[in-house]
């Protein structure tokens, strides 16, 4: 009799498969409640989500925003380009920055 080797493990008996026909769900379905967003943050800044939702109402005003420059980009030697993106949408608000009152070195 021939013993089997000790690293071989044993077979192990697998089941016959059995179709069991099409699966139907019975989902109920759920509405979903949008939560209102605010539309300012910390102090009168306006949130960049807002600006994109409903931006006539923002038109030749003055407003302030606050978030981190997701790039920079240089538009000639007075001027450049900064994206801000405040993490309220997947956007961000480009802003066109004009060296006035810094100095180009100021990047």
């Amino acid at each position: 009799m021939v013993e089997p080797a000790a690293d071989t493990k044993p077979q192990i008996e697998k089941e016959e498969y059995k179709d069991l026909g099409e699966y139907v769900a019975n989902i109920t379905p759920v509405e979903v409640v949008k939560k209102a967003q605010p539309t300012a943050s910390y102090g009168h800044r306006i949130r960049i989500a807002k600006l994109f939702d409903s931006h006539e109402e923002f038109m030749y005003k003055i407003i302030q925003v606050a978030g981190w420059a997701r790039t920079v980009r240089s538009g000639g030697k007075d001027f450049c380009f900064i994206e801000i993106s405040d993490g309220s949408h997947f956007k961000g608000l480009q802003v066109m920055y004009i060296f006035q009152a810094m100095s180009p070195s100021f990047f």
